[in-house]
């Protein structure tokens, strides 16, 4: 009888796989529940009133106007997310992290079951066991069982078994630990990467589900949960544009276009159409969205709030650094060395530069070694080599809408390579196997004397080892890494030594200065981000440094910052609600009060403009306008009615 593995030994075996990845991906990421927000997560987050209401959720049209409006009505999943989070915990930071660390966790353990599903599938059934094991009586093997059951009189080795396992947990736990994964994780915002890059792999593993499935009713629910999925990802973040794609590559590198006869199988005409409904879930993205227009109309967002970096770059430009961009991120991928927070990468715009020509001549090297494995793979039935031609293929097919043309303020972002960063696991996990059961079979040969076979054993093992001290690696370099974002001055000087002569690193530290009360210390970056070229200089820059003035009551030159800031930035509401901070502790109300309501004009639904209008009414005891403000207040948070019972309980909050 062939052999096959008892069901209580495989679930024990999974679980074992399971709790070890799971084990470790907690502990790499234990350090960081307690991570303030950052850089973007104050704009997004903690200042963003479209998650603190989820009525804007039921009518997302109605925020088109708003601050955030073609942000949020783009990436509404993950927005939902953080809904939830303030409403369950407010801006505790504590509950945020730990979503993200659940969807971090539940990333590896769908690329577990992804390698699993992948052993599954039609080529892998009618190439691996046979390449596998030299005991197989292939023509005996039963293609219609899904777990490699042999036909009475089959033989298979054990070991057969326990490859997929093995493949699975390393690319799992590779990925769990890596360091270059912080981003997307540790960084809360930038769950926007790591909860597509969830949706995109649900999908692929139900379609790879729904496509070995032998059971017709659950075959049907893997099909819509795959499409659904899909869908899913297009809403939060554009980056799942290719996922389909992705797909569509699958489907025609590991399936057959044959029935199998017991309705497994899809014939050649109808795996097409059972993709385009994946296919369209891009449509979700409109034309619009993914135009100049739109990535404008988000990089407006940052140029107002100060979070770019640079401003945007030509679509040229933008193409030909980002061949050096992908080829810094593959470095970091296998050596972890030299994490940014915020780099400072050069811009280039000739072909001929090195920087440009020699970048992109390895990653066409890349394409091809991959294009070879995969004709090697047809001629021989590899599935090893399958898996890292597919590999490849998702690697750059996951980075080509934020390495295209598509010019964005950042030209390089470790979050970007969170998706991509599947294929490269599956490569590296796949190569060690592969080289693991190569010395295997070179093991059995009866022409290896005792010192070739010594070596061969040696270097098997070595791979294991390799893997195992890979994942030691990369877990110490993730919880280091980690260590400095628990504190955003750390932070920030691990970034300034690494980008010296970049504005938005100094500015940032600058206000983590300032937030622990080293003002003379914030002043010294502030001033050295205004004195950087080129030219840009965040509007936060004149902010911070106007406020560090006001606090040492240096009013006059709070104003000239603030004067210099509205000059450059007409439109920066912050700038007209400080100045009319400043104004007001000079004694000057009304003067305060034209410069707060310029800023309710720019931002209506702001409430800390509002407060700032209340407190003049009733410094000038004009109650009536501090009450109709208050009702104001309310009406864009309700959730304040709890410091009082109606409009005319305002004093609490205008003290």
């Amino acid at each position: 009888m062939g052999l096959q593995m008892g069901n209580d030994d495989k679930i024990a075996a999974h679980a074992v796989g399971i709790a070890v990845i799971l084990l470790v991906g907690t502990l790499v990421y234990s350090n960081t529940f307690n991570v303030p927000f950052v850089y973007d997560d104050q704009y997004f987050i903690a200042r963003n009133k479209l998650i603190k209401n989820f009525d804007y959720f039921m009518l997302p049209s109605t925020v088109e106007n708003t601050f955030f409006g073609v942000h949020f009505k783009n990436r509404i999943a993950a927005y939902f997310t953080l809904a939830l989070n303030y409403k369950l915990g407010g801006l505790h930071v504590r509950g945020y992290h730990v979503f993200n660390l659940i969807v971090h966790l539940s990333n590896a353990l769908l690329l577990y079951w992804f390698v699993l599903l992948s052993f599954k599938t039609d080529f892998a059934k009618t190439g691996f066991v046979k390449n596998i094991s030299e005991k197989t009586d292939f023509e005996k093997l039963d293609p219609s069982n899904p777990d490699f059951v042999m036909k009475p009189g089959g033989t298979v080795s054990p070991e057969v078994f326990k490859i997929p396992r093995t493949m699975a947990l390393f690319a799992a736990l590779l990925f769990v630990s890596h360091p270059l994964m912080t981003e997307a994780v540790t960084y809360v915002i930038q769950r926007f990467s790591s909860l597509a890059a969830f949706f995109c792999l649900l999908s692929l593993c139900a379609y790879c589900r729904w496509r070995i499935s032998v059971n017709p009713a659950a075959k049907w629910l893997f099909y819509i949960l795959s499409v659904a999925s899909s869908a899913c990802a297009m809403k939060t973040k554009e980056s799942a544009f290719t996922l389909p794609l992705i797909i569509t590559v699958f489907e025609f590198m590991f399936f057959g276009g044959k029935a199998d006869g017991k309705g497994r199988g899809v014939n050649s005409v109808n795996r097409i159409l059972y993709l385009i409904p994946i296919l369209m879930t891009t449509l979700i993205i409109p034309v619009g969205n993914f135009s100049v227009r739109s990535v404008s109309d988000v990089a407006g967002v940052y140029r107002e709030t100060g979070m770019s970096g640079s401003g945007l770059v030509s679509r040229k430009q933008y193409l030909m650094t980002e061949f050096s961009v992908i080829l810094t991120y593959l470095k970091l991928l296998v050596v972890p060395e030299g994490q940014n927070f915020d780099y400072d990468f050069p811009i280039y715009d000739k072909f001929l530069n090195p920087n440009v020509y020699l970048p992109l001549l390895v990653l066409l090297s890349i394409m091809f070694a991959g294009a070879y494995l995969f004709y090697r793979s047809a001629k021989n039935g590899s599935y090893f080599y399958r898996m890292v031609a597919f590999g490849i293929v998702q690697f750059f097919l996951a980075l080509a809408v934020e390495s295209g043309i598509v010019p964005l303020s950042d030209v390089i972002c470790e979050y970007r390579v969170y998706w991509a960063s599947f294929g490269f696991f599956l490569c590296l996990a796949t190569g060690m196997e592969a080289l693991r059961q190569k010395m295997k079979t070179r093991k059995t040969r009866k022409t290896l004397n005792m010192r070739q076979n010594n070596e061969t054993v040696f270097i098997e093992k070595s791979a294991i080892i390799v893997l195992i001290l890979l994942v030691v690696y990369y877990s110490l370099g993730t919880y280091s890494r980690n260590i400095l974002w628990q504190n955003k001055i750390l932070l920030f000087e691990d970034t300034i030594k690494k980008s010296p002569n970049k504005a938005r690193p100094h500015l940032s530290l600058g206000a983590a200065y300032a937030e622990y009360g080293r003002y003379d210390e914030a002043g010294a970056q502030y001033k050295k981000a205004l004195s950087l070229k080129p030219a840009y200089v965040s509007p936060e820059t004149f902010l911070n440094m106007g406020g560090l003035y006001a606090i040492k009551g240096q009013f006059a030159n709070a104003l000239s910052m603030y004067k210099i800031l509205l000059l450059l930035y007409p439109k920066y509401s912050d700038g007209y609600n400080d100045m009319g901070v400043v104004y007001y502790k000079q004694g000057q109300p009304d003067v305060a009060l034209k410069y707060f309501n310029t800023a309710v004009m720019l931002q209506p639904e702001n409430i800390v403009y509002y407060i700032n209008i209340g407190k003049v009414y009733v410094a000038k005891g004009t109650l009536d306008k501090a009450s109709a403000t208050y009702g104001r207040i309310l009406q864009i948070e309700p959730g304040l009615k709890k410091m009082g019972g109606n409009a005319d309980d305002y004093k609490s909050l205008f003290r």
